[in-house]
């Protein structure tokens, strides 16, 4: 719930931080005119930042792309050499001991694919003392790492990633068994791997980005639940360029009017869903009903055979999943006759509203989207996104939108955790 409390120690801290950081928006802005007083107002989260940092590290599975970039490392123990492993040099050696002086047991030609079974240290060889072991007819012998192509291992276990060739290193996240892995650089013990996805973030990553008093920008705590108070004219300025949005800003006013939200953010929503104007479900895709009434995307061999074929809108990819993008945002359109571009803007604004900005949790910022006030009481679960700067990477283009308003109104709800 919201919380006027000036008095308080934790917001009075607050408001001293906002005072400074928030000084720009009672000056000129860019189009000469004066931006409205920013509004403050507080939510209070009822528990400590560590202790949110706690709940989201142990309750919810947080994931950031801050690493994905960075060295990642699996043990050896945990995987096994796969793939077409071949010699690479005219003849190799294949020796009974990991070491120069060895016997030779056999010499292999170039291209003879080898069964690798592990990986030990031995003589130095081309600044490597890396051998694999190998396994041939029933018994072990050993080859020089330079001396054999291999580029890829599986995991025969759920293996955990690491930031370094140790288990005391920060974990970022577990492959599944049976997973191939690309060799980056090859080690006895730990193997440094290639690994793009999202990985675990560090409890200091997730401190600094839930904690209001570290954070450049306050477009996370703009609130969506209102109208920011300004017109036709200023809004369609923003839409310029963007495709099937182009002039409809009214839209967009009529839908922040009727549902109580913030128009900066549905057009912004809009923007990102439908690619600055320009997908399928935002331009119009026909639908019709079949013979038992389902309602399916018209295409040249079922058309004659479907009924009340409509050209349908969607512009905020309500009901488009991953797997069903158009079929499933196409149809929902139909189903909530949205058979216009403004129909979809202003009822599909309705969709927006329900799910998260008018719940029991008051979710009405995209920081309380993202972190749930009411995360200490057991309700992380209904948070939007695994990925922890969430909230961040949506403002950009709310704050460029709001950048060419005349006059628009800055309400801020700030959490407040406890000291």
């Amino acid at each position: 719930m919201l919380d006027d409390r000036v008095g308080d120690d934790v917001l009075r801290k607050f408001s001293i931080i906002l005072v400074i950081t928030l000084g720009f928006l009672v000056t000129p802005i860019s189009n000469g005119t004066s931006a409205q007083k920013a509004e403050t107002a507080y939510t209070d989260y009822a528990i400590t930042l560590e202790e949110a940092v706690d709940i989201q590290l142990k309750a919810t599975n947080p994931m950031t792309d801050l690493y994905r970039e960075h060295p990642a490392y699996v043990s050896m123990n945990d995987v096994e050499f796969v793939g077409s492993n071949e010699i690479n040099v005219l003849i190799a050696n294949i020796r009974k001991e990991p070491a120069l002086d060895a016997e030779i047991a056999y010499r292999f030609p170039k291209r003879t694919p080898v069964h690798i079974t592990g990986i030990e240290r031995g003589d130095e060889y081309e600044n490597s003392p890396l051998w694999y072991a190998i396994e041939y007819k029933k018994n072990t012998y050993y080859i020089h790492s330079s001396l054999v192509d291999v580029q890829k291992i599986k995991t025969t276990t759920d293996t955990k990633i690491y930031a370094g060739p140790s288990e005391n290193e920060h974990e970022y996240g577990t492959i599944q068994k049976g997973e191939t892995l690309k060799i980056v650089k090859l080690d006895a013990e730990w193997t440094e791997i290639s690994y793009n996805g999202w990985r675990r973030p560090k409890p200091n990553d997730l401190k600094k980005i839930l904690d209001p008093n570290g954070e450049e920008n306050l477009f996370q705590h703009i609130r969506l639940d209102e109208s920011i108070g300004v017109t036709e004219e200023d809004l369609n300025q923003a839409l310029e360029g963007q495709g099937i949005l182009e002039g409809l800003a009214q839209a967009f006013i009529e839908g922040g009017k009727k549902h109580g939200l913030n128009e900066a953010y549905l057009i912004a929503h809009a923007i990102h869903e439908t690619g600055q104007g320009t997908s399928e479900l935002a331009n119009g895709i026909e639908v019709g009903l079949n013979k038992k009434g389902k309602p399916t995307i018209v295409t040249p061999k079922n058309e004659k055979k479907l009924k009340k074929i409509k050209t349908t809108y969607n512009v905020y990819g309500i009901g488009a999943a991953d797997s069903c993008p158009l079929e499933c945002g196409a149809t929902t359109a139909y189903e909530n006759e949205w058979f216009t571009p403004e129909k979809a803007i202003e009822e599909g604004a309705a969709w927006i509203g329900q799910d998260f900005i008018y719940n029991e949790f008051e979710q009405n910022t995209l920081y309380k989207m993202k972190w749930n006030p009411k995360m200490g009481e057991g309700y992380y679960w209904k948070q939007y996104a695994t990925d922890i700067g969430w909230a961040e990477k949506q403002t950009k283009r709310i704050k460029e939108i709001y950048e060419q308003l005349k006059n628009p109104k800055y309400h801020y709800d700030i959490p407040a955790y406890k000291e």
